[in-house]
């Protein structure tokens, strides 16, 4: 016996497709080129601090203009990653088909055989 033989069929689930009058949905999936924007220019403006805070150290400034430039850089590049996580990439969850990962029954036989002789 070949292993198509033994092979079983795959079972599909079924997808739902999300429409934009789900209300599910919120504003920034019926609107993604505005979220789109406003992630864009929040880390734009990460960038922009996180550039002030090379300038301050490079021109060894006071320590508070140190700590607030890298400390809201920071906050910004983290709430940007975030919204973009949140409300740009595609929500699951998600159902890949794949093989069976059950193992014939020579495979187990030889297995318990392999395990009984140690």
């Amino acid at each position: 016996m070949s292993d198509a033989d033994h092979e079983p069929s795959r079972t599909k689930v079924p997808m739902p497709i999300a429409t934009l009058d789900d209300p599910h949905l919120g504003d920034a999936a019926r609107n993604p080129a505005r979220v789109e924007g406003i992630v864009a220019g929040i880390f734009v403006l990460a960038i922009v601090l996180m550039a002030g805070f090379g300038a301050a150290y490079w021109q060894n400034w006071n320590p508070w203009i140190l700590g607030g430039t890298m400390g809201a850089g920071l906050f910004l590049l983290g709430f940007g990653l975030t919204a973009w996580g949140k409300y740009l990439m595609p929500q699951g969850p998600f159902v890949e088909e794949r093989h069976v990962l059950a193992s014939s029954s020579d495979e187990r036989d030889a297995m318990a055989a392999a395990l009984v002789e140690r």
